[in-house]
């Protein structure tokens, strides 16, 4: 079984071979992944369009926000960034207490914050990740 994941924006289309999953089985099996993005409030992108996509193919989708922009369809107009511990705490939390599948990471806005993340990812056992910046 293989699934795509579909930026909304692009037509193109991202491989994921990593669920083989026994057919049996797969009915009782909820895939997870967890995606480590910016907020976009018009929900065209970032955490909201990959929860869709996400939910789309069957898989729980969980979220790490790295930043808050104010944005519509056709401009960023500000960016708030998260503080790179709360950051890495969330990514960490999870790891602890779910068996995640899958990551995901797209805007990261800052040198601290992709050492952030490098740090929480190194310290858990990471699945297949995904980079779409």
């Amino acid at each position: 079984m293989t699934f795509l994941l579909r930026h909304s924006f692009h037509r193109s289309s991202i491989p994921l071979s990593i669920f083989k999953i026994d057919p049996l089985i797969e009915r009782y099996f909820m895939r997870v992944a967890l995606t480590i993005a910016g907020s976009d409030s018009s929900g065209g992108a970032g955490i909201q369009a990959d929860l869709k996509t996400f939910q789309a193919h069957g898989v729980f989708g969980m979220s790490a926000v790295t930043a808050v922009t104010v944005q519509n369809t056709q401009k960023v107009y500000d960016i708030q960034e998260m503080h790179p511990k709360i950051v890495h705490d969330q990514i960490t939390c999870l790891f602890d207490d779910i068996e995640i599948h899958a990551v995901k990471i797209g805007m990261v806005s800052s040198i601290e914050l992709i050492q952030a993340i490098a740090k929480a990812l190194k310290t858990v056992k990471p699945p297949p990740i995904v980079l779409d910046p």
